[in-house]
């Protein structure tokens, strides 16, 4: 059972799964017309692009005893296979629609162009080193794939209610990622300035608390956020003063998994 799991959440079929959900979610949320098929492409979108990403990095990574890094260079076969099925998907629910495509492949350009240059040098430099804009690059990536091409795409019911998901979205996400990059302060170098490095552990674990209570703030206030939907935010807060560097799988499974939770909630909204 704990390979298995080493398996969904190692390979990113997790990360994956919680963001098609997400998506989904704020499709009916947002009263997008017409975009079932976009939550499958969004999974198949976020597998090969995290597993390329992932394996890219942790790759050249020595002298480790990460549990995920250990899990890559001994899965290298398994890694690649599930590149391939993400490529393949996405490139099938791109191509299966052609008139979507050519609606869908512009929105698409700006998220490639960052994901790629994310993890390869162009110019002499690699986004992810850029100091303060590493997370910033991720965020904006998310929110492009995960509400505004579904919104812009397939239309929507409010712009209100658009720009309202997009502020807390970007809180929530930020938080989430400070956390990661908590996890990450003992394989980072220098160079790649991400907050906790620069901040320090304790004071990045709550700027992630402040993140996430003022996506919380923020929904409730307008109304985005119900008295169910708080507890996702109310969670992340909690779980935030128990990051650590290298800390344990499921801790971060987790943050990935709440994420699902909380497109499930939109979908009763």
């Amino acid at each position: 059972m704990y390979k298995f799991f080493q398996l969904l959440y190692f390979s990113n079929i997790l990360t994956s799964l919680t963001g098609a959900i997400l998506v989904f979610g704020i499709i009916k949320l947002l009263g997008v017309e017409d975009g079932g098929w976009y939550p499958i492409f969004i999974f198949f979108a976020i597998l090969a692009t995290y597993t390329y990403q992932r394996w890219r990095r942790y790759i050249r990574l020595i002298n480790t005893t990460s549990e995920h890094v250990v899990w890559i260079k001994s899965h290298q076969y398994t890694h690649l296979f599930v590149f391939i099925i993400g490529c393949v998907g996405s490139l099938f629910f791109i191509l299966n629609n052609f008139q979507l495509c050519l609606k869908l492949i512009p929105w698409l350009i700006l998220p490639g162009i960052i994901s790629l240059w994310y993890v390869h040098s162009f110019f002499g430099i690699i986004l992810r080193e850029v100091p303060y804009l590493k997370s910033l690059l991720v965020v904006f990536t998310w929110l492009t794939l995960v509400i505004w091409i579904p919104a812009f795409l397939f239309g929507f019911s409010s712009n209100l209610l658009l720009l309202h998901i997009s502020v807390i979205h970007f809180f929530v996400l930020f938080g989430i990622l400070v956390l990661f990059d908590v996890r990450d302060v003992e394989y980072d170098s220098l160079k790649i300035k991400t907050l906790p490095i620069l901040i320090g552990v304790n004071y990045g674990k709550f700027l992630a608390v402040y993140c996430f209570s003022f996506a919380l703030l923020y929904g409730m206030v307008t109304e985005c956020i119900t008295f169910v939907g708080a507890i996702v935010p109310i969670l992340y807060m909690l779980l935030s003063f128990y990051a650590k560097p290298k800390g344990p799988m499921w801790y971060f499974a987790l943050l990935d998994i709440l994420l699902g939770i909380q497109g499930l909630v939109y979908c009763f909204m």
